[in-house]
């Protein structure tokens, strides 16, 4: 039960803003492809975001030093 509220949010980002529920394909191989596509680009979003945020950190440092 500790790992089921991370899971959960990732879930529900992935249904609202990657479409989850729904494939374009038929056929369990294309599909989870298509599913394993769209955790990449989940993960690479998130990533790209921790950067921005990092770098603004960083110049917010320098700025007050």
């Amino acid at each position: 039960m500790k790992l089921r509220p991370p899971i959960e949010g990732t879930l529900s980002e992935m249904v609202r803003q990657h479409g989850l529920r729904r494939s374009r394909y038929r056929g369990l191989v294309k599909t989870h492809l298509q599913n394993l596509f769209k955790a990449a680009a989940l993960n690479l979003k998130r990533l790209i975001h921790a950067l921005i945020k990092r770098q603004q950190r960083v110049q917010q440092a320098l700025a007050a030093a």
